[in-house]
C-alpha cells in the first residue's frame, strides 16, 4: 500500500509540474578531448616511402657519443682497430663497439671477434654460429641504409 502511495504521489507531481510549465532544463555537458591509446590516429601515418627526419640535438648526441666510443676503439692496438671498426656492433648485444667500454677481443674458431662487455663472451663462445649470423645480419642491414 505504501509502494501505491508513492507510485501515485509521483504520478500527481508530474502531472502538476507539466501543468505549472515547469520543464526539465536540459544540460549538455561537453566530452572532454583526451586520446585513448587504442584510439585509430586522427593524422595521416607518415609514408613508408619517406625516411624520418630525426631532431637535430638526437643526431648532435649521437655524434658526440660516436666520439666516445672512437677514443675507446683508440685504446685497441692498431691491428685491432681497424677490425673493431669494420665489425662496428658487438654481435651479442648488437650494440656499437666502444658502447660499454673498450671492446674485448674474443677468438672465435680462429677469427677475432670483438664483443663490448666481458658479459658478452659466454653467449658469444656457446653460440658462436647463431651469434656470427646475427651479427653478419645486422651489419648488412646498417649497410642498406647508408
Amino acid at each position: 500500500m505504501i509502494l501505491l502511495r508513492s507510485a501515485s504521489c509521483l504520478l500527481v507531481f508530474a502531472g502538476l509540474s507539466l501543468l505549472c510549465g515547469c520543464q526539465a532544463e536540459t544540460i549538455e555537458v561537453p566530452t572532454p578531448a583526451v586520446s585513448n591509446a587504442l584510439d585509430p590516429p586522427t593524422a595521416d601515418p607518415p609514408d613508408a616511402e619517406q625516411p624520418m627526419e630525426l631532431p637535430a640535438e638526437y643526431v648532435e648526441m649521437r655524434k658526440r657519443m660516436q666520439v666516445i666510443f672512437d677514443r675507446r676503439i683508440d685504446k685497441l692496438p692498431p691491428e685491432d682497430q681497424k677490425l673493431a671498426r669494420a665489425q662496428q656492433l658487438c654481435p651479442i648485444m648488437l650494440k656499437p663497439l666502444g658502447e660499454m667500454g673498450v671492446p674485448i677481443k674474443v677468438d672465435v674458431n680462429g677469427q677475432p671477434v670483438f664483443i663490448c662487455c666481458a658479459g658478452c663472451s659466454e653467449e658469444l663462445l656457446a653460440h658462436p654460429e647463431k651469434s656470427l649470423a646475427r651479427l653478419k645480419a645486422a651489419q648488412d642491414d646498417l649497410k642498406s641504409k647508408e
